[in-house]
């Protein structure tokens, strides 16, 4: 189902069409592949500091109505929380030398009368968001699109001027966001929008069938929803870290080890020899069997 139209946007802009559907060829080294404009460039986000800023709005009023007549498949406002999910996955990252991901994504609430493209004469009128498409008849695109990602770009440098998200909420698919209960795991919104985040920030579809820019999903799926070696390493490659920035201590890389049931590792703490052990509990019992008798 992955798809992808790309055209010219008068002169100063190229705007790219991504949706579920399209698998392009790896390049050599690696399976993850970068979008592009039209003029070949390499799509990404500017930075404006250390990292890269991302500013994004969530459509009103979303799926609120939705959830609350299927309270099975999820409640209302949990879309935005799994929107903010799927976008924070991203930003999460460590990358390989142990530090953070350049990159941040800072949400900005709703945003009624949500408009997708770009508008090259009113550079303060665009916004970057998340639109629930709704209705009969309103969703513009293919109708076995499940979403649809248009970024628009530079075509000189690649710079992102703006990025929308389409999700195909007309009826034709059904929505989830629960998990606990299995048999009511519909088109997970997380799981997909995960993958469309990849697609806003940056990257196409990856030929690593593992990984969450694959050209794959189903109802039901939950496996886009965390992120594979292979998209760690696109996302680090388009927003490598601040040199700057702290390595993550091996304390707290062990401490999340732990919590996955994995052996933790001596390493990140501080140890005492057996004997010297030993002698210290011997001579606390001892302060404490004194204190306890001496009157």
């Amino acid at each position: 189902m992955f798809q992808i139209w790309i055209r010219s946007l008068l002169r100063f802009v190229v705007p790219v069409w991504i949706g579920i559907g399209f698998c392009l060829v790896s390049t050599p080294g690696h399976a993850f592949n970068r979008a592009k404009n039209s003029a070949g460039k390499e799509l990404f986000w500017p930075r404006t500091s250390t990292v890269a800023v991302v500013k994004l709005h969530i459509q009103q009023p979303g799926l609120g109505d939705y959830f609350a007549a299927n309270p099975k498949l999820g409640s209302p406002e949990s879309e935005v929380a799994a929107i903010q999910a799927a976008f924070f996955a991203w930003t999460a990252v460590t990358c390989s030398d142990a530090r953070p991901v350049g990159l941040s994504v800072v949400f900005q609430g709703r945003l009624a009368n949500a408009k997708v493209g770009y508008d090259s004469t009113c550079t303060g009128c665009n916004q970057s968001v998340v639109v629930f498409v709704r209705g009969r008849g309103a969703w513009r695109h293919n109708e076995q699109v499940l979403s649809k990602t248009t970024v628009t770009s530079n075509p000189t440098t690649g710079a992102i001027l703006d990025a929308d998200i389409e999700i195909n909420a007309t009826g034709k698919f059904a929505f989830s966001t629960q998990v606990r209960v299995q048999e009511n795991i519909r088109w997970d919104l997380q799981n997909i929008m995960t993958h469309e985040a990849g697609k806003f920030l940056g990257l196409a579809e990856s030929s690593d069938p593992k990984s969450t820019m694959a050209a794959k999903t189903s109802s039901g799926d939950l496996s886009l929803r965390s992120l594979e070696t292979d998209d760690i390493n696109g996302i680090c490659t388009i927003y490598p870290p601040d040199p700057n920035a702290a390595k993550i201590p091996t304390y707290q890389q062990t401490k999340a080890t732990r919590d996955l049931g994995c052996s933790s590792v001596t390493e990140a703490i501080p140890s005492l020899s057996l004997g010297f052990f030993l002698l210290l509990l011997f001579w606390g019992y001892s302060l404490r069997f004194r204190s306890t008798y001496s009157s």
